[in-house]
């Protein structure tokens, strides 16, 4: 399954058919709606609440972030994708290490403007969870947990609060690449990028009015086998 950086990349065809040639593999590049209904499926099999209760899921990616309202019975209300994710705000705004507070405010202030139209569509729905999926948010969760080897048990259905998002935030921004990456919790590998991903969890949050998240190991992965299963 392919993504947004599939269905953004100029050379999307070329690299289809360089998959295929060498390896056999057919790569479907699904929709943001798609995308979306995945991570949705993945996470609603094992959230407690009843089958009619709206859930919204937020999935942080590299490229884009879904939104997703609806319930366990997979009834949708809305699904949102939109063009930003922590990897292409990185490259687009955070140029300094550590961040300028200029190049700070301007992420910020670029996440704000790019999301108020769906969180105010949201504000308008009834749900009774916020559910975050994917690297951003359990990474975070990681960092919250101190935990020096990543436990995906201690993770699944750890919550949040957006006190303690917010001074995960204020550390990462202080602190060079290089120290990020000694942070607990924190794979190496996503030090570059935590801090956009950060943002924007904060910027969705306060936008939404919500002072906590529910985090999920549950995801578009999870979503896939789903899918896979029912279609046979």
């Amino acid at each position: 399954i392919g993504t947004s950086a599939l269905r953004q990349a100029g050379n999307k065809d070329w690299f289809l058919h360089y998959i295929y040639q060498k390896l056999g593999v057919e790569i479907e590049v699904v929709t943001g709606y798609k995308e979306a209904w995945l991570s949705f499926s993945g996470v609603v099999k094992d959230i407690g609440v009843g089958s009619l209760e709206n859930i919204l899921v937020l999935d942080i990616g590299g490229g884009s972030t879904e939104f997703i309202l609806g319930n366990r019975s997979l009834e949708i209300a809305l699904i949102k994708s939109i063009d930003i994710g922590c990897v292409n705000l990185t490259e687009k705004f955070l140029k300094s290490d550590p961040p300028s507070r200029e190049e700070l405010t301007i992420v910020r202030s670029f996440i704000k403007g790019s999301l108020e139209n769906v969180t105010g569509e949201i504000n308008r729905q009834k749900y009774v969870k916020l559910v975050g999926v994917a690297g951003t948010v359990t990474t975070i969760c990681a960092i919250d947990l101190g935990l020096e080897k990543y436990d995906s048990e201690k993770i699944h259905h750890h919550v949040l609060g957006i006190k303690n998002i917010r001074s995960i935030y204020d550390n990462l921004c202080r602190l060079n690449l290089a120290r990020r990456k000694e942070i607990v919790g924190l794979e190496p590998r996503r030090a570059d990028i935590i801090v956009a991903g950060t943002a924007i969890l904060l910027e969705i949050m306060e936008l939404l009015g919500r002072r906590e998240v529910l985090v999920s190991e549950r995801d578009i992965l999870d979503g896939i086998i789903y899918s896979l299963v029912d279609f046979c």
